[in-house]
This record gives C-alpha cells, sequence and structure tokens, in this order.
C-alpha cells in the first residue's frame, strides 16, 4: 500500500510551499482541481499551475503527480493537461464518475492512464452499468463529499474496495477524503485494502510533518 499526498488549496503559493515541504518524504503527489460547478469548493486551476510552472522547473523534474479534477466539463480541461504534461511527469488524470467522462475519447486524446472517482452516493453497480471496469486503470472510492478538506470520514464506501474485487477488477484502487490515525487502523482492519492512501489534511495542517507520516507508516505496519 502506497500513501499518497493530495493537494488541495486555492493559494499557488501554499500549493508550491507543501510540495516543497513533502518533497524530502514523498515524490508523488495528488493534486485536486474543483471548478465549483461540481464540488460547491473552489480551488487553484489548471492555468494558475500553468503559469508559475516555469518558476519551479527544478522542482517539477523531481516528482510525479496526479490529476484529480472535480469538474463539469472534463473535455474542456485536456489541452491544459497536455500542456502540463511536456512540464511535469504525470501519473493518473481522475475524473468524477458524476461527469460521465467519455474515457476513450480522452485516453486517445491526452495518452495519459485515467481513473474515475466515485462519491459515496455512487455505486460499484451504478459505475459497472456505464463501464467496462476492466478499462479504468485506478478508481478512487470517495470517503468524504468533495468539498473542502478536514470532513469527517464516511466508513460505508470501504465496502466497495470488496464489490470491485468481487466483480473481477484487478487494477489500482485509492482511498481518498478524510484518512488519518484514527481511521487508517480502520480501513487496515478490513478485509480487502487499497492500493493507495491519498492523504490530505492530515499532513498540510501537521506542525510536524515528518511525526505524522512515521505514525502513518507504523498504523499501516501494525497490521
Amino acid at each position: 500500500m502506497k500513501i499518497v499526498p493530495a493537494i488541495l488549496t486555492s493559494d499557488i503559493n501554499s500549493f508550491w510551499t507543501q510540495i516543497e515541504r513533502l518533497l524530502p518524504f514523498y515524490n508523488y503527489f495528488q493534486i485536486d482541481i474543483m471548478d465549483g460547478t461540481y464540488g460547491k469548493n473552489k480551488t487553484l486551476s489548471l492555468d494558475d499551475i500553468l503559469n508559475t510552472i516555469d518558476t519551479h522547473s527544478e522542482l517539477c523534474k523531481k516528482i510525479k503527480v496526479d490529476f484529480q479534477l472535480i469538474v463539469k466539463n472534463p473535455k474542456n480541461h485536456t489541452d491544459k493537461l497536455k500542456r502540463l504534461k511536456e512540464e511535469i511527469n504525470i501519473e493518473y488524470v481522475f475524473f468524477h464518475y458524476k461527469s460521465k467522462p467519455k474515457i476513450e475519447i480522452l485516453y486517445d486524446d491526452l495518452g495519459i492512464k485515467l481513473g474515475i472517482a466515485i462519491d459515496p452516493d455512487d455505486s460499484v453497480a451504478q459505475l459497472q452499468s456505464d463501464y467496462d471496469i476492466s478499462q479504468i486503470e485506478n478508481v478512487i472510492i470517495m470517503t468524504v463529499f468533495p468539498r473542502a478538506q478536514g470532513q469527517e470520514f464516511l466508513e460505508y464506501p470501504l465496502e466497495k474496495i470488496e464489490q470491485l474485487r468481487s466483480a473481477n477488477y484487478r487494477s489500482n484502487i485509492s482511498l481518498d477524503g478524510g484518512i488519518n490515525e484514527r481511521t487508517i487502523p480502520l480501513i487496515m482492519s478490513k478485509k480487502y485494502l487499497p492500493d493507495f492512501l491519498n492523504i490530505g489534511s492530515y499532513f498540510s495542517k501537521a506542525e510536524n510533518i515528518e511525526e505524522r507520516i512515521v505514525k502513518v507508516k507504523n498504523l499501516i505496519k501494525a497490521t
């Protein structure tokens, strides 16, 4: 199981600062982009990153990122993602199920591994009804609704890990939302575990980031 720090902020300076702060410990990050029309919260945009990437080019050479696009129309963002792909190593781009992305079209356009995020009120059965899940390279199971960081963790979405595996889904599964020292033992107590834990405010709001990273590693090792 891998840890991926999640960066969610509306301030571009905070964005780069968070990456620099975490870089001694991690070089793989999830960047959440919210346009305010779907997630009811607005963060920095892809334009903000593009406009400042030149002054952080050395930093960009050291990292790889996922983009989770919590947006109304994914197709509107493909040109910017293609430009970003030239400057930074992008591992996955995630779109939210409710935006009903056209996976085949987006993959042909972007040439990047694509994933889908499902909210707590989205079911695996719904996902299967709209997609061939074998074509989805990573599924993010949201354990909060996509709003600001720091929400209460919801346990019931964890059942979707087993549901996906029982449906013969063999690609990566990620968990995102409310993951911290209190909820990790709950996650680890389940029979079916995710491949990735995306951790946001537990790291970004920490006074002692190294202490929290060690705590997370120890909690995972303890199971």
